[in-house]
């Protein structure tokens, strides 16, 4: 459980995510909130303050994707790279502006460990005096899929394997409570019996195809994030940076779960003090308690999509379909360019 001392810092990360979705509810072309802009330019003012910036996620999440989205870039190509992309931008308010250098980073290859390289560029963009003033880490809860056939062919393969493994443990775990339920050992020709009886309870508990690929896809995505976490209080650990640190955390793909779960994505990621929490919520907590009794960062945890289209997370697995008009896309942009740039002491 949370410290009960974190609880107002978790109601008012809640309360920013029920506004926003509120605000896309009832969004109309004449209700839009006014918006932050950011501009993507090909160089700063000479002797101008930068603020380095980061977008992180797991493979496939839509870093690019919510990059060119949040700065009206009509250049995105759904592409994989493996450099990080820096890009110059300033970001506008109502009164004021802030000069960033916003990196985006890749995610690591499918089936493989994080590479020495992505490693290497991330500490160099983690340790002072370089570290980013904000991060926005982008989270897909289970709508990440791979491209090429290779990769979905790697995927394939960690879902068998993990289906297997449950399968085993399960039909263990069924076949010793038969044998406890017993007033004997059972004979040979009984165990023969009962396993037609077992293998079809093992049948009815093993999660689909599509429940496994969503499950290993959340775990991949908690492993990348309890990494990212790590670097970032390594970072942000001492008083001066948290106290000027922000991290939105960018909860993608929206658009393709109904409205309804919305309050599921939202018990997810956002640690509740009242009830258990998610795995990711758990490494969340650890990663805002880890700063102690000082200053912490900034946090921001919103709903967000980079582009409307129809998904299909593997080719054994049902297309999710889009559930947002332009307008409600819109609002939704809108929203998240404001808290970002709130947190840049900007105003909309």
């Amino acid at each position: 459980m949370i410290l009960d001392d974190l609880a107002p810092y978790w109601t008012e990360v809640e309360q920013r995510w029920d506004r926003t979705v509120r605000i896309v509810d009832s969004a109309t072309s004449d209700t839009l909130p006014r918006t932050i802009e950011i501009t993507e330019v090909q160089r700063h003012p000479r002797l101008a303050e930068i603020t380095p910036m980061m977008i992180v996620g797991d493979r496939f999440a839509g870093k690019s994707a919510l990059f060119h989205r949040i700065s009206n870039s009509s250049g995105y190509v759904q592409q994989r790279t493996k450099d990080h992309t820096t890009h110059k931008v300033v970001i506008r308010g109502r009164k004021g502006k802030v000069n960033a250098l916003v990196a985006v980073t890749p995610g690591q290859q499918v089936g493989e460990e994080f590479v020495d390289g992505d490693i290497d560029a991330w500490n160099a963009m983690l340790q002072p005096p370089n570290y980013p003033s904000g991060v926005i880490y982008v989270v897909a809860e289970r709508m990440t899929r791979s491209w090429t056939a290779d990769e979905i062919n790697i995927v394939e393969q960690q879902r068998a394997a993990m289906e297997a493994g449950q399968r085993e443990s399960l039909q263990r775990a069924l076949e010793e409570a038969w044998r406890d339920s017993l007033d004997h050992e059972p004979s040979p020709e009984e165990l023969r019996a009962k396993l037609p009886d077992i293998d079809q309870e093992v049948d009815r508990r093993t999660p689909s195809q599509s429940e496994q690929y969503w499950q290993l896809s959340m775990d991949n995505e908690c492993k990348h994030f309890e990494l990212i976490a790590r670097r970032l209080l390594e970072s942000w650990g001492n008083g001066s940076a948290a106290q000027n640190a922000w991290l939105i955390i960018a909860v993608t793909k929206v658009d393709l779960h109904r409205r309804n779960q919305l309050d599921e994505l939202k018990r997810y990621y956002i640690p509740n003090p009242s009830v258990p929490l998610s795995p990711f919520g758990r490494l969340l907590s650890d990663f805002i308690r880890g700063f102690g009794s000082g200053p912490k960062p900034r946090l921001a945890i919103l709903p967000f999509a980079g582009q409307r289209e129809n998904f299909r997370v593997l080719p054994s697995v049902a297309e999710a379909t889009s559930q947002l008009d332009d307008t409600r896309f819109d609002a939704l942009q809108r929203t998240f360019n404001n808290t970002l740039g709130e947190f840049c002491g900007l105003q909309s």
